[in-house]
């Protein structure tokens, strides 16, 4: 879904267009639990995807963390 936005769709002028509507194009999933048309309705963040981080240090939460996040949030 994140790439339902092209790098360069936003306008962002003041003449009041916020995206260029040819540069986010709609998309189709269709799953087991749920049906996606799309686009995403926000664009994408700077980094391409949005940060995951998992929360607890205990040793199933840093082995998920090793797998599949890109931080940890743990109290120290």
């Amino acid at each position: 879904m994140w790439d339902s936005w092209e790098d360069d769709a936003l306008v962002l002028n003041r003449g009041g267009l916020y995206a260029d509507p040819a540069r986010a194009r709609a998309f189709g999933h269709t799953g087991e639990h749920f049906r996606v048309g799309g686009p995403l309705t926000v664009p994408r963040p700077p980094q391409g995807r949005p940060v995951l981080f998992q929360a607890g240090a205990s040793g199933p939460g840093r082995e998920l963390a090793a797998r599949y996040a890109e931080g940890i949030y743990a109290v120290a």
